[in-house]
């Protein structure tokens, strides 16, 4: 935005208040969408924390952070409560990229590297369902969490029912998750894949 004329940026500012408002009817989508599926599975959250960005510098005072430190939504995690069994600790998180450009982008690239994201048109917006039977992201699934993110891949298992660990993720596209049917043919696939899978404790109510 340096060295814009007073009109350029009159109108930059016009697009950055309808963002804002946009990303908060955005944001309060996925919030209803989040809860919609905890209320549907019987789970209850936990927490959440930001991914992409460092939040623990929201509070130092400073106003020289990265861009990203302020739009924590980026890349968000959700916990849900653990489902604590006779032998067996069920872990559920639903994680949500709001965009896979970093991510998708065909060479190594920074975080403040903005223009070399993958485009807006190629980039998809992802809920991604992780579980974890017993255990929690194996060092190479965050390793791997990146390449995960973007296009192409859409499942990871790792471990199997015999040592009782088992750690999962399946990837969905938001905007199969348009409303309520959707959603819930979205959860089907989930509790088939958990099935598959050895972990039989997900069902609809």
């Amino acid at each position: 935005m340096a060295n814009v004329s007073s009109p350029e940026l009159k109108n930059i500012l016009l697009n950055v208040r309808k963002s804002y408002r946009l990303l908060f009817e955005y944001q309060q989508k996925v919030f209803n969408t989040i809860q919609f599926i905890g209320d549907t599975l019987s789970k209850n959250i936990n927490s959440g924390y930001t991914i992409f960005g460092n939040t623990s510098q929201l509070n130092t005072g400073r106003i020289n952070n990265k861009s990203w430190v302020w739009l924590n939504f980026y890349l968000y995690e959700v916990y849900f409560n653990d489902l604590i069994l006779e032998h067996d600790v069920i872990k559920f998180a639903i994680e949500v990229v709001s965009d896979i450009g970093f991510f998708d982008a065909h060479a190594d690239i920074e975080k403040m590297d903005v223009k070399s994201f993958a485009s807006c048109e190629e980039s998809k917006t992802k809920l991604i369902f992780i579980v974890g039977k017993n255990c929690w992201k194996p060092k190479d699934f965050n390793e791997d969490n990146d390449i995960f993110k973007a296009h192409g891949i859409t499942e990871y298992v790792k471990g199997n029912d015999e040592n009782g660990e088992i750690f999962m993720a399946k990837s969905y596209d938001l905007e199969n998750f348009a409303n309520e049917d959707y959603i819930t043919a979205q959860l089907n696939d989930f509790i088939s894949f958990c099935l598959m899978n050895g972990v039989n404790d997900f069902k609809l109510i």
